[in-house]
């Protein structure tokens, strides 16, 4: 692999305990956006493969420059498609980590949500984990300063956790 100036946003596996570091060899990211998330996963070790998938040209376009601009290319792939509308392909074989971050909103409405997301099983046969990360807003505690995406770091073992200071 190779090192260049582009720093993906903080992810999950920085603060992940080693043992989920270790847990993934193939990890699917689903509405992978710029790839960020999935390169910060493709970079935690050599032998970390990814398939990322979105439905926006504009996304993929951004996500394709920044593997190769990283070195990736031959541990990443970017596919287009819909992750409400899920089809089975070869490439889905082998994925035991998907992850999504930050377009649970896409999923909506509900029952489109459940249908989506139980074809989750259908499509990755070798899934073992699935990692949904996603915020919401709160009243629940006093806005002294408001928790974004990157101020929450998730892992399958403790998705969600919110920060020690809020």
């Amino acid at each position: 692999m190779t090192t260049n100036a582009y720093s993906p946003s903080p992810g999950f596996t920085e603060s992940c305990p080693p043992d989920d570091r270790q847990s993934f060899n193939y990890v699917a990211d689903l509405g992978c956006g710029s790839g960020d998330q999935l390169i910060k996963a493709a970079s935690s070790r050599q032998d970390v493969r990814g398939l990322g998938s979105d439905a926006a040209d504009g996304a993929i376009k951004i996500a394709d420059k920044a593997v190769v601009e990283t070195g990736l290319a031959h541990h990443i792939t970017i596919t287009q498609g819909d992750a409400t509308a899920l089809a089975a392909r070869p490439e889905c074989t082998g994925v035991d980590l998907v992850m999504t971050f930050m377009m649970g909103h896409g999923f909506w409405p509900r029952s489109e949500a459940v249908a989506s997301l139980r074809r989750v099983r259908e499509i990755f046969p070798d899934l073992k984990q699935f990692l949904i990360a996603d915020s919401t807003r709160t009243t629940t505690y006093a806005n002294r300063r408001c928790p974004s995406s990157h101020d929450i770091r998730v892992c399958p073992r403790c998705a969600g956790r919110l920060p020690a200071d809020t």
